[in-house]
């Protein structure tokens, strides 16, 4: 069997001179020791393309150990860049990756996405390294060692030790090294039980976890009504603000099968679902959303929900673990199925009563004008799915449409009295060229059942 070999290259003076170390054979470094003068080629975000410890001769010299999925390490960065323009004259922060598969262009990639996200690395960093990494082992990140102006080692700890106290206790030679031998082993965060984990910094950071959802009712934000899933380096993040409970289900579903919802329109939800439950906070949220029950001061149903996950994840992948964790939080089970459901279905029966929009570019326009004894519908260059959509805002019939001629646009006015009742409303669409007429049909709907 082989050793691998390393070979320095130092100038000493005038003198050029090598050292080899046997790699099998490199010591780990502790607290008073002294660095020995080492080169690296492979460095990113520096004005040379490479650099050596003996550059920053003169300053304190921190090392942080990093890594990409490291949440905890790239919430620190910030506070790096600060430190660091505070002792500009005085300190240089050196990041230096840990991972010995780490490959150059991944990293240079990694700080580029930082910077079109608007959170760039300001601090260079040592890239595909295996010397510091046998000096200074260690089992978790952030990992930080503190070498004073003549380089002597001077504390190894984690990030809870990277602040501006330390700094100034081995700037004004207030350290030594038998007064701190801290080693990441022996670190630990306060911990109050009584608390939630890892708020405001119970049991260390907030950006610690690995997965985290938060369901919130009747949240006093102004925001709401739509899913979004937002990412930064560290995290993927799905987010849906005051929704009523049953849109918070149909919700991700609508995202992640679009296809199977394209006829089921409008606000009357319950042709997009069968509820089944007997779940009393889930049935009496339906049954407020239905309008079988009226709203009242003592029914609050609006909810705020959030999932974060770890990594850069699809917005696939993000939408089913809501569901799923939805599923869990209100011990339901939401699923797809099919069913038929009792509905009217509106279709053209006569092109020629029809009139065909004159407008052939722009947006539709549609318009409700309810009076005392009439409400009328104006719908300009609209399709049949539009009037349907409409309808099912304004009225307490389950409207649905054919898909067959939908690709056609009409202008559309009419009047309806006496409430809206299915022989009125087939009555007057009938002079104007629409069908309604009442079907069963086979649709793939949302199942809410224990």
């Amino acid at each position: 069997m082989y050793k691998k070999y390393i070979v320095l290259i130092l100038l000493m003076g005038n003198v050029l001179s090598s050292i080899v170390f046997c790699q099998e054979q490199i010591k780990p470094l502790a607290i008073g020791d002294t660095l020995p003068e080492l080169p690296f080629h492979q460095v990113i975000n520096y004005p040379k393309e490479k650099l050596k410890l003996s550059d920053f001769k003169g300053k304190l010299l921190i090392l942080d150990f990093w890594n990409t999925w490291c949440s905890a390490c790239l919430a620190s960065f910030p506070k790096l860049s600060s430190l660091q323009r505070i002792y500009k004259d005085q300190l240089m922060i050196l990041p230096v990756v840990s991972g010995r598969t780490s490959r150059k262009k991944e990293f240079v990639d990694f700080y580029k996405m930082r910077a079109e996200m608007g959170v760039p690395i300001e601090l260079p960093s040592i890239v595909e390294d295996t010397i510091l990494m046998n000096l200074f082992p260690h089992k978790s990140l952030p990992h930080i060692v503190f070498i004073d102006n003549e380089g002597v080692i001077r504390l190894i700890s984690g990030s809870v030790d990277l602040n501006s106290e330390n700094i100034n206790e081995i700037l004004e030679g207030r350290n030594n090294s038998s007064s701190n031998k801290v080693m990441p082993s022996t670190i630990y965060d306060d911990y109050n039980e009584d608390k939630p984990l890892l708020l405001n910094g119970n049991g260390g950071m907030d950006d610690q976890f690995i997965q985290k959802s938060v369901l919130i009712k009747n949240l006093k934000v102004k925001t709401g009504g739509n899913i979004k899933i937002l990412r930064d380096s560290s995290h993927t993040r799905i987010t849906l603000l005051n929704m009523k409970l049953p849109y918070l289900f149909i919700t991700p579903f609508l995202a992640l099968y679009p296809d199977k919802f394209a006829t089921l329109t409008g606000d009357y939800l319950h042709k997009e679902y069968v509820s089944e439950t007997n779940n009393e906070v889930v049935k009496k949220a339906i049954q407020v959303a239905n309008r079988e029950i009226p709203k009242t001061r003592e029914v609050k149903d609006f909810y705020s929900y959030e999932l974060i996950i770890q990594g850069n994840r699809s917005e696939e992948e993000m939408l089913k673990a809501m569901i799923t964790d939805l599923n869990r939080l209100f011990k339901i089970n939401v699923h797809l199925q099919q069913r038929k459901i009792s509905a009217i279905e509106l279709s053209v029966s006569d092109t020629a009563l029809l009139n065909k929009s004159k407008y052939k570019v722009g947006r539709s326009y549609s318009d409700v004008k309810k009076s005392l004894d009439s409400t009328k519908f104006i719908f300009v260059n609209s399709s049949i799915k539009n009037v349907a959509y409409t309808l099912n805002w304004h009225l307490n019939l389950p409207f649905i449409y054919s898909n067959q001629i939908d690709f056609i646009n009409y202008d559309i006015h009419f009047d309806l009295s006496n409430g809206g009742s299915f022989k009125e409303v087939q009555s007057v669409l009938s002079k104007i060229g629409i069908r309604a007429k009442k079907v069963n049909k086979s649709f793939e709907v949302l199942v809410f059942s224990d």
